[in-house]
């Protein structure tokens, strides 16, 4: 591993640009074993981790903001130096961390909302808090890949929250809702 950074293949500066889509890939991770190891009266830890996490990657993030010389005031939003990494396939500019800001907004919101629901239904379990985590990085690369090939591994990278979430599709189960009997 070392090797990497020593004939500067992959310099820290790049790994600096993808910063939040390493921390939610961790975060995701982390959540998947938090959910083996934890019992079920804690698993609400998985889901305060999860926000903990976007909360991270917003911050790094905002970090990546100021970097490239970035304030709050509306003229100078225009004025934003771009930064190149990984030999100039990836271009972070300011389209690129609005996208990435919404994403993660969506997502905290998403896990804020789901985790009442979730005690109620008691199906409180740490892939779906994976599953949101991958969903928010996934459309990330298209927003900064500067090549065609790297916009065509972001199109095939999408496909893995989709697969997940077929992997960790559960049973039917009856549902009482009304009068009659549903199956969801």
């Amino acid at each position: 591993m070392s090797f990497l950074f020593q004939t500067n293949v992959i310099s820290i500066r790049d790994l600096q640009l993808i910063a939040p889509e390493l921390i939610l890939t961790v975060t995701a991770c982390v959540a998947l074993v938090m959910e083996v190891i934890l019992p079920y009266k804690l698993s609400k830890w998985t889901a305060h981790f999860s926000l903990a996490g976007i909360a991270l990657a917003l911050i790094s993030l905002g970090a990546q903001f100021g970097s490239m010389n970035g304030t709050f005031k509306l003229s100078a939003l225009q004025n934003l130096t771009a930064i190149d990494g990984f030999y100039g396939m990836i271009r972070i500019d300011g389209f690129a961390l609005v996208f990435k800001a919404i994403f993660l907004i969506a997502a905290a919101l998403a896990i804020l909302i789901a985790m009442r629901y979730l005690d109620i239904e008691r199906e409180q379990h740490g892939e779906y808090y994976a599953l949101v985590c991958t969903s928010c990085w996934a459309p990330f690369p298209q927003a900064f890949c500067s090549t065609a090939c790297l916009c065509f591994i972001a199109l095939r990278g999408r496909r893995i929250s989709a697969t997940l979430d077929a992997a960790s599709a559960r049973r039917p189960r009856a549902r009482q809702c009304g009068r009659c009997c549903c199956w969801e």
